[in-house]
């Protein structure tokens, strides 16, 4: 990730040793931001359809061609999706554009390089150094990038029945279980939200 040292610590010799063992916290630590499995795992409806089963079929798309002629009521309207109608729903890459996306990649690096930055900065200034607090920093920022997909709206809008039936045109939104679902877990540091 680092191609060159991106700060150095100019403490004296005593300090050094408490410096040193905060920052190998940070070796293999693991900072996952989306849909876990706690919250995945809860049911949404009464057909055992889960929100992790949601997230992935928004987030990679689907498509599907209507074995029979459906007919249901959504806020007081009847629709009617007829037999062989061809049914998409366009991937969003809501959760995975984070790591797919090289602009997202290289500012996620950019974030995590300067939140290093500021913890070798408050080392040389303070002699303290809190991995914690970068850590969650960065899942923070993770999360809220990943919500902030949903708010821009930056995928393929509804179909139009699709909108008619919700009653609104926001995607990951309807009821809010999926956009709230989604949170940062750090492995080492133990912290989520």
């Amino acid at each position: 990730m680092f191609n060159k040292p991106y700060a150095s610590l100019k403490v004296e010799k005593s300090k050094r040793t408490a410096l040193l063992k905060e920052l190998r916290k940070l070796d293999r630590e693991e900072i996952t931001a989306g849909i876990h499995k706690a919250e995945g795992n809860k049911q949404v409806n009464d057909k055992g359809v889960r929100l992790i089963d949601i997230a992935v079929q928004n987030n990679y798309g689907n498509e599907w061609t209507m074995p029979r002629t459906v007919r249901f009521q959504k806020n007081g309207k009847w629709f009617v999706i007829k037999k062989d109608t061809h049914i998409k729903i366009p991937a969003t890459r809501f959760v995975t554009r984070l790591i797919e996306n090289q602009n997202e990649r290289s500012m996620l690096f950019d974030y995590v390089k300067a939140m290093l930055h500021i913890q070798f900065s408050n080392a040389n200034r303070f002699s303290e150094i809190k991995i914690k607090d970068t850590v969650k920093d960065i899942g923070v920022y993770m999360r809220d990038r990943i919500k902030s997909y949903i708010d821009d709206k930056i995928f393929e809008p509804n179909a139009p029945m699709t909108i008619e039936v919700k009653g609104f045109d926001q995607r990951l939104k309807e009821k809010g279980r999926l956009y709230n679902a989604i949170k940062y877990n750090s492995k080492k540091a133990k912290q989520s939200g």
